[in-house]
């Protein structure tokens, strides 16, 4: 009976951290940045960076290596390169300006659908 109760509780475990890996896995990390209003892609009001403790004003544009997720409408109007994570949640918006938005090899992006959403691509907006 002991072996079927440690058994179940390794079992138990390994579920929980199942589910619990996703959020563990994409925590913020120092470097990451969010936008903090609408506005251009290269505008450092736009974003805010993740300091490791807290959000705080950035002091410059993210370059696309970093783990960047998008809640407000943000124009492009600069060249960007993905290679790192790109997430575009909520009523986030990505419009393509006068910039360019080229995705490496590699790289992660995710859009979430909330409520009534569309993708548009083609039409030079990228929206979940």
């Amino acid at each position: 009976m002991e072996d079927a109760m440690k058994a179940m509780t390794i079992k138990i475990g390994a579920v929980l951290l199942g589910l619990c890996w996703p959020i563990l896995a994409f925590a913020q990390q120092a470097g990451d940045y969010r936008s903090a209003a609408d506005g251009n892609w290269s505008a450092a009001a736009t974003w805010e960076v993740f300091d490791g403790n807290a959000w705080g004003a950035a002091t410059g544009a993210p370059t696309g290596t970093e783990h960047i997720t998008v809640t407000h409408t943000v124009t492009v109007d600069v060249p960007i390169t993905i290679s790192g994570y790109l997430k575009v949640e909520g009523d986030g918006e990505v419009t393509i300006g006068d910039g360019s938005l080229t995705f490496a090899d590699g790289a992660s992006t995710s859009m979430r659908a909330m409520g009534a959403a569309s993708r548009r691509l083609p039409g030079k907006t990228a929206r979940p």
